[in-house]
């Protein structure tokens, strides 16, 4: 369509130019060699405009990779930098040491375990954030040590069920994208032994699905500032789609698009 623009705008131009000549100004013919001399003249013009405009539009592309570039930079760092902010909350290490130091007389070993995941969770989010997409193998193996702590604090109240087939694991998503939405299933709803909350992740077709029973608070716990809106941006910007997220009478529902 836009070669097809350029050449309706075009011809009718150069028409339009030849009768203005011959009626604005003597016409005489042109000799032979003079003409094939303006023809070529006119070809390497033609040609000359064309490499312009191709270099035009390079840059235009180049321009806007870069702005690309940058929009997923700043939405990668604001996720991590909100996530490391949130873990360095002391509402947040004080749950975390107050459930260790529960245990450590209790079982040492256990209390060990603890400190893996917890030191897991950290590492992850500080080595992986050099890479903007991981494979969904590496995001399911942090989600799991990150589970572990909410299972430390909440007992049976919580429960994580992951059935994913192993052929989807090396399928690609952005950085921490797992971990905010099992945080805000827990922050947002209750969890008690008669009435867990329960976290189901699967496949649905080429989508990743977290789904979670809704039990919601009244008042639920202050936000690490992501949001879905922040995960959406980042999963529009690496993977050429944005999430889906369902809402039902007793259920929340998030589906996110893998990179193949």
């Amino acid at each position: 369509m836009y070669v097809l623009a350029n050449i309706i705008i075009a011809v009718p131009s150069i028409v339009v130019g030849v009768i203005l000549q011959r009626v604005l100004f003597v016409y005489q013919s042109v000799p032979g060699g003079l003409a094939l001399g303006y023809f070529t003249r006119f070809a390497l013009s033609i040609i000359l405009i064309s490499i312009v405009i191709k270099i035009i539009l390079l840059l235009r592309e180049a321009r806007m990779r870069e702005t690309e570039n940058q929009l997923l930079k700043n939405a990668r760092m604001q996720a991590e930098l909100e996530l490391l902010k949130e873990q360095m909350n002391p509402h947040f290490l004080f749950n975390s040491l107050s459930s260790l130091s529960g245990v450590i007389g209790e079982n040492p070993a256990l209390a060990q375990q603890y400190v893996k995941e917890l030191s897991a969770v950290f590492r992850y989010a500080l080595i992986k954030g050099k890479t903007n997409l991981v494979t969904l193998q590496d995001e399911l193996t942090m989600l799991r040590s990150f589970a572990q702590l909410i299972t430390l604090r909440l007992e049976d109240a919580f429960k994580l069920d992951i059935n994913v087939d192993s052929a989807r694991l090396n399928n690609e998503l952005p950085h921490l994208s797992l971990q905010p939405l099992l945080e805000n299933a827990v922050k947002h709803n209750a969890a008690t032994i008669t009435k867990p909350l329960t976290v189901s992740i699967y496949m649905e077709g080429d989508l990743l699905v977290i789904s979670n029973n809704l039990q919601e608070v009244s008042s639920p716990e202050n936000s690490n500032g992501i949001g879905l809106a922040n995960l959406n941006e980042r999963f529009r910007i690496m993977t050429g789609r944005e999430i889906e997220i369902i809402k039902t009478a007793g259920r929340f529902i998030v589906k996110l698009p893998l990179k193949v």
